[in-house]
């Protein structure tokens, strides 16, 4: 499901590096099924599969850096951290669990998202609120293991600033990247849930043509209500008064 085409206010804010960040990496308008053989043979999408085998796949690299931070993180936090970096999927990933609750088959959960993109100096942080249906395993008289339980979830709300439960984790993360990874800005959830005309993505054969998608990953569920009381938070970092050198798209290889 694609949300609307992006859009921001030019006098304002200058959010270019990140449509410059897409552009350099896919081939925008290129589909990925009927016209393969031009979008995997694109200069951006050779880069793209350079970083992320550079990055996340080889051992002893910035993956194993990413291991030791994000443990290193947990002693600050006071907080196990879950990895959620996956196959081809251009960013390293975890969450944290604000609260936890059983009752009955149900099991209800608050997590914290963070994603920190290897194309360009981008990441976002969001909250969860999200319920599991849990069917239990049985073991039949003719298997000699028990049946794993099955977990149906589903996130019934998003939180994308800092309130609640969710305040003090989702600020002590924001400046624990910001202090890690110098440069790096706040996408806010107004300019990742936008789509880019001509956006897919390489990991996936779904149409997964928002930002949040070519920049991080698709575990986003663009589909759960977002709480929306403040729509502005995160834009005070792309303001046009801010723009300096720093702001052009930086060459990652």
């Amino acid at each position: 499901m694609s949300g609307n085409n992006l859009f921001f206010n030019l006098e304002k804010y200058n959010f270019w590096p990140i449509y410059e960040t897409l552009k350099k990496y896919y081939p925008l308008g290129i589909n990925r099924t009927v016209e393969s053989g031009l979008y995997f043979k694109y200069d951006g999408i050779k880069k793209l599969d350079k970083l992320i085998t550079e990055n996340i796949h080889k051992e002893l690299n910035s993956s194993e850096k990413w291991r030791q931070k994000t443990t290193r993180w947990e002693d600050e936090l006071r907080c196990k951290l879950i990895s959620t970096t996956y196959g081809q999927e251009p960013s390293f990933s975890s969450y944290l669990e604000i609260e936890k609750d059983n009752f009955r088959d149900w099991i209800f959960e608050k997590r914290l998202h963070f994603t920190i993109s290897i194309l360009g100096p981008f990441y976002t942080i969001y909250g969860v609120d999200t319920a599991a249906y849990v069917i239990k395993g049985q073991k039949s008289a003719t298997e000699l293991l028990k049946q794993r339980n099955r977990y149906y979830w589903k996130a019934h709300r998003i939180i994308i600033y800092p309130i609640a439960e969710y305040k003090k984790k989702f600020e002590e993360v924001r400046k624990l990247i910001e202090n890690e990874f110098t440069g790096y800005k706040f996408i806010p959830y107004g300019i990742y849930s936008s789509s880019l005309d001509g956006l897919e993505v390489g990991y996936s054969d779904e149409n997964l043509d928002r930002i949040f998608n070519g920049l991080f990953n698709r575990h986003f569920d663009f589909d759960a209500p977002v709480l929306r009381e403040i729509n502005d938070y995160g834009y005070e970092q792309w303001e046009s008064s801010l723009k300096d050198k720093d702001s052009n798209v930086p060459d990652r290889e």
